[in-house]
């Protein structure tokens, strides 16, 4: 399965050359959720998601408004992919800016669903994966029946 790791900017100007399916993630308090992908009939489905780029324990702590990722988000992102898996060819995953929450979730559905990625690889690749985010996914995955 070919995996696309994008920013919205990348996202919204992709055109789907198969059966793809988008996981879209946005923040509380940005707009992105009304950008909508390029039209194609190539699309099998898509799914928001909400989260912050935050974590508990954070440098700051958090804001009021920010939404920390949790196991109940992961779960659902992990079952939504796993009733679309058969279908897919591509997977791409966004968030704003394709540096942190993107990559996190896209490497772990790497590693949860054996996509044929090299986990080391794309960690090199994306430097600012957002731990927190994958290790939640993988802790997550590993109290569900995933296959």
């Amino acid at each position: 399965m070919k995996l696309e790791i994008l920013s919205l900017r990348d996202a919204i100007q992709y055109v789907p050359e198969n059966k793809t399916y988008a996981i879209r993630i946005c923040s509380e308090r940005t707009v992105d959720h009304l950008h909508s992908l390029e039209m194609s009939d190539k699309w099998v489905g898509s799914n928001w998601y909400t989260f912050d780029d935050v974590w508990p324990g954070i440098p700051g702590g958090l804001e009021p408004q920010e939404v920390v990722f949790s196991g109940k988000k992961a779960n659902k992102i992990i079952t939504d992919f796993r009733e679309n898996f058969s279908n897919i060819e591509t997977l791409l995953v966004h968030c704003h800016f394709g540096r942190n929450r993107s990559p996190a979730v896209g490497i772990a559905l790497n590693d949860i669903f054996d996509l044929g990625y090299n986990t080391n690889q794309l960690k090199k690749e994306f430097p600012e994966y957002r731990e927190f985010v994958y290790n939640t996914m993988i802790e997550t995955s590993k109290n569900m029946e995933v296959n």
